[in-house]
């Protein structure tokens, strides 16, 4: 099965299922959490969690990231699965939105899909080019450091950037 369209599948057919347990200790410790591309709202849960998504109706607020204006920064940001799709450009943009976000001494929670499908076979319009070494170039242009580099289920790469 595939699907071109973003908005349809994440609206009607997704299901978020990766509630991350190193993510989850985090989140119940955090004072302010911001979720991106949040899916169903699964870390909501486990503590002060708002989370936005463009498509999924159990977002807190339904925007891209880029169309996001809080009027604070969050102690810790999940981006899982969220900043995967298109271009670098599309990618880009929004790596740049995320880090005016973090707060100082802040930490992003990242989940990025080097172009493989869903389990089910289903097939975006991936962004193919997410490897631990542009996770890296992030890291250099916003003056972050990479911890806990992990394997997420399907091939998927797990990290977190945290502030210097």
């Amino acid at each position: 099965m595939t699907f071109r369209n973003l908005e349809d599948y994440f609206a009607y057919d997704y299901v978020s299922e990766d509630e991350d347990p190193h993510v989850v200790s985090l989140v119940k410790r955090a004072d302010c959490v911001l979720d991106v591309g949040c899916g169903d709202n699964l870390f909501k849960k486990h503590g002060n969690v708002t989370g936005i998504d463009p498509y999924n109706f159990n977002a807190d607020i339904m925007c891209d990231i880029l169309d996001y204006e809080p009027d604070q920064t969050y102690d810790l940001i999940i981006c899982f699965g969220s900043i995967n799709f298109y271009n670098i450009a599309w990618v880009d943009a929004r790596m740049r939105k995320v880090s005016t976000l973090l707060a100082k001494n802040g930490r992003i929670c990242m989940k990025v899909n080097p172009g493989k499908p869903f389990a089910n076979g289903t097939k975006l319009e991936w962004f193919d080019r997410w490897t631990l070494s542009l996770g890296k170039h992030y890291a250099e242009m916003f003056n972050y450091d990479i911890e806990n580099i992990r394997e997420g289920a399907h091939e998927r790469i797990k990290f977190d950037y945290v502030t210097r």
